[in-house]
């Protein structure tokens, strides 16, 4: 796997990362989703979901995890959500590796990982660029009550338990502004594509 290049796709929530992963994936680039291994490692019955369990007993319920009970409790504290990033990070990285192996035996070279957990986890320092897409706090807010249907509270709290934006702007190599419509995106990322392909 020495000719790959990870590409590591970040941002905070509501900035429009996974309308950028969608736009990869279209146009025939491999995209690994953090988000859909995660829910995958923590289907019932698996380690992680044991694990996660044992640590925050208060989110089960009837002996299964309540996600909006956990969500609460994580995104109210930062020590507990810096414990539940601690214990799920490790599942996330040993599936990424096997899909990395996966796509690179279909000649994938370049891979882009999409991963809103990036820097937290770790896994940026395995990746040659990072892309991050950054929005403002007021239109991020918006987004997020629409998006999950939750209250201007809550979303606040998913907005400070996360880097500011300027932490994701200075610790990247590209920068996707997402303050207007979705096609306005669209012509950054293909620079941005130009970019990594010549070096």
């Amino acid at each position: 796997m020495s000719n790959i290049k990870l590409i590591g796709l970040t941002g905070q929530t509501g900035s429009g990362k996974s309308t950028v992963s969608e736009y990869l994936k279209k146009n025939g680039y491999a995209v690994i989703d953090a988000d859909a291994i995660s829910r995958n490692v923590m289907v019932e019955g698996a380690m992680c979901n044991t694990l996660v369990k044992v640590l925050f007993p208060d989110a089960v319920e009837n002996g299964v995890i309540n996600r909006k009970k956990l969500a609460h409790i994580v995104f109210s504290d930062k020590d507990k959500l810096t414990m539940l990033n601690n214990a799920v990070h490790p599942f996330v990285l040993h599936e990424m590796l096997n899909e990395i192996k996966r796509f690179s035996e279909n000649n994938n070279n370049i891979i882009f990982f999409d991963a809103p957990q990036l820097f937290e986890s770790g896994i940026d320092i395995l990746c040659c660029h990072i892309i991050s897409v950054v929005a403002d706090d007021e239109i991020r807010l918006q987004r997020i009550i629409k998006r999950d249907n939750i209250t201007e509270s809550e979303a606040k709290k998913r907005i400070n338990s996360q880097y500011s934006a300027d932490y994701f702007v200075s610790h990247s190599d590209f920068v996707i502004y997402n303050n207007g419509s979705v096609e306005d995106i669209f012509p950054q990322i293909q620079n941005i594509i130009s970019s990594i392909n010549i070096k």
